[in-house]
């Protein structure tokens, strides 16, 4: 590996990353051109020759605002045995260092993976021939676009009735599971499947979002941004259901499904927008109403309390020793009656609990204060 200074017009983005269906982050852009102008471009985007030109890795939102912070050229680190299963593993790596469990660019690694594989240039294992028919999809590329099949679908039946992984070199069998396991995203699950494992939640959500909202272009994946992870499951649910019931009303099921998440991002983020202000509400009326003294309460407050612990206890608990213990340095602020009726409530736990008589007195022992000793070994 080398680092070399590459014109922007040379740099081409990762065959992997889409970046018509997903979109980049203009907030994101925008921070970066101000880090550009501050400290510079920082040399850790990878790259590798191809065709007299320069793939990235990742890296696309920093070569888009070095772009804007009118660079012509920038470092990158050329690796020049790049494969395409490495450039791919270093995009997700990427994706999930930058967004975290982010629905929206999980799909987009989803989507990047599907199409790796229709091309031949990435691969995941084949489906075996005993899979349910119910699980198994398969998804081709029409006009440079992935559509995928549904199970159940003619053209699923049809290329597994051949025994065949590919109908064809633009289409591709799977189930969820042979993506997640090739990505990573799995978790255990030894009843349902016989290698022990099944998708992860962090795959469902993302291939829901894929196969529901991007690739159906219900919405773009800036409108995503911002929103959780749950709440854009909860956009792609909603989508699904409305064109589903669409279409078996013979109706047209996209504009129905780009209604449907429309009106599902909007009452997501008005809900939100009331929890804010509620907040803010509730923040406002704290810092404006007057603050309550703590109350500490008083010697004898403190002691009445240790009497009646003293007297209804059903075990001589050892908190009630320390308590105990604590009101030793106060013992002359209490008057004689207050003092007596210590003693007597000592007194009577101890009978109730004969067997431990040594622990009260214990507890009251202090060279300090011989009256108290007094009180609880001889009585008033």
């Amino acid at each position: 590996m080398s680092v070399q200074l590459i014109p922007l017009a040379d740099i081409r983005p990762n065959p992997f990353r889409f970046i018509t269906e997903y979109s980049l982050s203009e907030t994101k852009i925008e921070e970066l051109v101000e880090s550009i102008q501050d400290t510079g471009f920082w040399t850790n985007v990878c790259a590798r020759p191809v065709n007299g030109h320069y793939e990235i890795a990742y890296g696309h939102h920093r070569i888009e605002a070095a772009r804007r912070a009118n660079l012509s050229e920038v470092p990158l680190v050329i690796e020049r045995d790049m494969t395409d299963e490495r450039a791919f593993e270093l995009m997700k790596r990427e994706n999930s260092e930058a967004y975290g469990t982010s629905a929206a660019a999980d799909a987009g690694v989803i989507a990047g993976l599907i199409s790796g594989c229709i091309e031949g240039r990435l691969k995941v294992d084949r489906v075996h021939p005993k899979t349910p028919r119910h699980t198994i999809y398969m998804a081709r590329k029409e006009k440079g676009k992935i559509k995928i099949y549904q199970p159940q679908h003619k053209e699923v039946r049809d290329a597994m009735s051949a025994h065949r992984e590919r109908t064809s070199a633009q289409s591709l069998i799977f189930t969820t599971y042979t993506l997640a396991k090739n990505l990573g995203w799995v978790r255990r699950d030894e009843l349902n499947n016989e290698d022990g494992q099944r998708p992860s939640r962090r795959f469902d959500a993302a291939f829901k979002v894929l196969t529901e909202l991007i690739l159906p272009e219900a919405v773009l994946s800036k409108e995503l941004e911002g929103m959780t992870q749950k709440d854009v499951v909860k956009v792609a649910i909603a989508a699904g259901v409305v064109a589903h019931k669409a279409r078996m009303e013979g109706k047209n099921s996209a504009v129905f499904r780009r209604k449907a998440a429309k009106e599902a991002i909007e009452k997501l983020q008005s809900e939100g927008l009331q929890k804010d202000r509620e907040k803010k509400i509730r923040q406002a009326a704290n810092r404006a109403l007057p603050k309550k003294p703590r109350e500490i309460p008083t010697i004898e407050k403190y002691a009445e309390k240790f009497i009646a612990e003293c007297r209804n206890a059903p075990n001589p608990y050892w908190s009630i020793l320390k308590k105990g213990d604590a009101m030793l340095p106060f013992l002359d602020d209490l008057d004689d009656a207050m003092a007596a009726r210590i003693a007597d409530a000592v007194e009577h736990m101890k009978k109730r609990f004969e067997n431990n008589p040594l622990l009260f007195i214990a507890a009251f022992r202090s060279k300090n204060r011989p009256r108290i000793r007094k009180l609880i070994t001889e009585g008033r």
